[in-house]
């Protein structure tokens, strides 16, 4: 059982094997301790609970978001969700996307494809991503959050467009 901390403070991340378990430790050098998550958790039972509250917050079953329906009405929510396990799992924790995709019943190109989308969705103010992206986004812990917001921070740092929140 291997048991680690993790210790963000905006500037390296460690990595960690998806079947890790992790007590999250959240800090930020400008403003000091922001959460302490005192119950360490499995990485991938973190990455079921997003699948599960995302699902739940779009008004989609788990197993017709994992399905492989090509419907419009499934396919948008999952780009989203899968867009949100990268921001949260595989930009922090290193999670490849061929898990992420393993997870949903995908493979990692289309992980990649969806992200690209999403943010392509996102950066030209698509209403239905939009709208669905934030109702997404508030069914999320802060914990989440805060790598959601990270990693804007990060792209606002090196100029990319393409932003996780507008």
């Amino acid at each position: 059982m291997i048991n680690e901390t993790l210790l963000v403070t905006g500037v390296g991340l460690a990595a960690y094997p998806i079947g890790s378990i992790v007590k999250l430790i959240v800090t930020d050098e400008n403003e000091g301790l922001i959460h302490i998550d005192k119950t360490p958790k499995k990485i991938s039972d973190m990455m079921d609970e997003m699948v599960n509250d995302i699902s739940i917050a779009l008004g989609i079953d788990v197993d017709v978001m994992t399905s492989t329906t090509r419907e419009q009405q499934v396919t948008i929510p999952r780009q989203i969700l899968i867009y949100f396990l990268i921001l949260r799992f595989n930009i922090p924790l290193n999670v490849s996307l061929n898990k992420i995709g393993t997870l949903i019943n995908r493979h990692h190109a289309t992980v990649i494809y969806s992200k690209k989308t999403v943010e392509t969705a996102l950066e030209v103010n698509d209403p239905l991503v939009l709208m669905l992206f934030y109702r997404a986004f508030d069914c999320l812990s802060n914990e989440d959050k805060y790598y959601i917001e990270l990693y804007n921070e990060k792209a606002k740092q090196r100029g990319i467009s393409q932003r996780a929140k507008a």
